[in-house]
């Protein structure tokens, strides 16, 4: 009876021993989480948004989040929360730390790190895999593939128009859905990987409360749209609501709303796609739809329906609001047949032909996927400087294990002089190796170079100024340097000018490529 008690207490305390285990807290927080991108989707080698979740220990805490990735060219790189905003973490608690990081490989690993004032510190790392599962993310797309995100809580038909722009799914573009604005990004180039963002105003659970108009989501989408970015947003049933001053939307849509009214057909819009249109079933094709009307205060009316506006095209500094009168997530125009080409076109999407075997580009080649690997390819190449061809280096090396080894077992032999091999071969090295010397000096130089590229746009109003600045830094040793980034056009923008400085990865699946 004594040893069945015991075993009986021994497997009680084998199984309940773990399970104290688990429960117990330590005094720093639990990094508990990472999402990347816009719902699992984002580029590889552009800045991407990065939340991190931390749950709080036994005590508070306070200090810094850092997170370590690779580089375009594969070296780990890192970034953290600035040293004046530290992260506060209380007992219990959850902490979300919004970073901004630039994946430089498709397949990558993530640590993320949470270093507390008095120099305490807990990790976590994760790597990326095509199905995701603990502690493990998304694997990047490429960087010449299209990406839109769409704030939205039901389907607008753009998975159908990127099924409509290419028949290769490896090339059509990728399709993003948020539900909620307040996950949007609160800087700028949170957006950088993105080509399209699209809002749909049907759902006021997405939009409405979520953020402040002004806030820093709002300007952040706003100053991308000014710097090249493209929004198309719908508003129909819900347009008083999305245009009102009090929405977050209102900045994005070009007029005053006037009323929402049905209308039966929509010819404008047939027209607007001309070959592409099929329209609606005739069950549906009697069901009105319903328009908004607006004044448009800017832009262009691309579409109208008599004197009722559809599709209104407004400029912002670089970019485009394109607005669309009609709720495609909403009957009867979520059954139209061709909702998938009028997205294609709202966006501008050319319809790809059919990929045809025959067909081969140089950058194909090459391996180079996009325009910015050419750059990248010429910013590599520094007058004065020689690269030996991989050619000359293999024969220079069969030569030298020719001479070390059977060249100077035979000669020695011949002349009966084998013991002189303690001679003749450091001899060996020492020449080639002071060859090889000379010959890096010669070829390379001793001067650091830099070569640069400078793009500069002037919005026409005056009021905008955008430049990219591109360089390539060559060094003939081994070094370490500090490179800092300062906008010389005080004439035309003023000074204290914000500006980026990040690396260039080279696109595509080449010799140094970012794609696997």
């Amino acid at each position: 009876m004594f040893p069945l008690a015991l075993a009986c207490m021994l497997l009680v305390l084998i199984f309940a021993g773990p399970a104290r285990a688990n429960d117990e807290v330590g005094p720093l927080p639990e990094i508990a989480g990472l999402q990347i991108g816009f719902d699992g989707c984002y580029k590889v080698g552009l800045w991407t948004p990065v939340r991190i979740e931390l749950r709080g220990g036994s005590e508070p805490a306070v200090g810094r989040v850092s997170i370590t990735v690779p580089d375009g060219e594969g070296v780990a790189s890192r970034v953290s929360t600035p040293g004046e905003e530290p992260v506060r973490v209380a007992p219990g608690e959850t902490e979300s730390v919004l970073l901004y990081v630039r994946f430089g490989r498709i397949h990558s690993a993530a640590t993320v790190r949470f270093e507390t004032d008095d120099g305490r510190s807990v990790q976590r790392r994760f790597q990326s895999s095509a199905e995701p599962g603990r502690d493990e993310y998304p694997s990047a797309i490429p960087a010449d593939r299209r990406l839109v995100v769409c704030f939205a809580a039901s389907d607008v038909g753009l998975e159908e128009a990127a099924a409509f722009v290419s028949f290769e799914p490896s090339r059509q573009p990728v399709v993003a859905r948020i539900d909620d604005l307040a996950k949007m990004p609160d800087r700028w180039y949170g957006y950088e990987g993105v080509d399209r963002v699209v809002i749909a105003t049907s759902r006021p659970e997405v939009y409405q409360g979520r953020i402040p108009p002004g806030g820093e989501q709002q300007t952040a989408l706003d100053r991308w749209v000014r710097l090249g970015g493209r929004v198309l947003i719908m508003a129909a049933v819900r347009a008083e609501q999305a245009a009102d001053p009090s929405s977050p939307l209102a900045a994005f849509i070009p007029g005053t709303w006037k009323a929402t009214i049905p209308v039966r057909g929509l010819v404008g819009l047939e027209n607007y796609l001309g070959e592409y249109a099929v329209g609606l079933a005739d069950a549906q094709s009697r069901r009105p739809t319903a328009v908004a009307r607006i004044k448009p205060a800017e832009g262009r009316v691309v579409v109208e329906e008599g004197n009722l506006p559809l599709v209104v095209e407004a400029t912002r500094g670089f970019g485009r609001v394109t607005f669309l009168a009609v709720d495609l997530d909403e009957p009867p125009s979520s059954k139209r047949k061709d909702r998938g080409a009028l997205v294609a076109r709202l966006l501008d999407w050319p319809k790809e032909p059919e990929a045809s075997p025959a067909r081969t580009t140089t950058a194909t080649h090459l391996g180079f996927s996009d325009i910015s690997g050419q750059l990248r390819g010429a910013l590599d190449r520094y007058p004065g400087v020689s690269m030996i061809p991989f050619g000359v280096i293999m024969a220079v090396l069969v030569v030298y294990v020719m001479l070390v080894g059977p060249v100077d077992y035979w000669l020695l032999r011949r002349w009966n002089r084998l013991g002189w091999t303690w001679f003749t071969f450091p001899l060996l090295v020492v020449v080639f190796c002071s060859g090889a010397y000379l010959a890096a000096y010669w070829f390379k130089g001793t001067e650091i170079r830099l070569n640069q590229v400078d793009l500069v746009d002037v919005d026409t109003t005056g009021k905008l100024v955008r430049g990219t600045h591109w360089s390539s830094l060559y060094s003939p040793k081994a070094d370490t340097y500090t490179l800092s980034l300062r906008p010389a056009v005080e004439r035309l923008a003023p000074s204290g000018a914000p500006a980026m400085l990040a690396w260039l990865g080279l696109p595509g699946s080449g010799l140094g490529g970012m794609d696997p």
